[in-house]
């Protein structure tokens, strides 16, 4: 996902940034499962 944000042009930008949001919204829910390397992922997805 970060090479694909990285070469994309800008006027595409917008349908990422919502398929970002919608993957840090769910797994906000899955958080208290303890699913290993769930916070770097998360962090990952965050810093995008």
């Amino acid at each position: 996902m970060k090479q694909i944000v990285t070469n994309t042009k800008t006027a595409n930008l917008w349908s990422h940034e919502a398929a970002i949001r919608k993957k840090l919204k769910a797994m906000t829910k899955m958080q208290g499962e303890n699913i290993k390397g769930y916070g770097q992922v998360y962090e990952e997805y965050r810093k995008l």
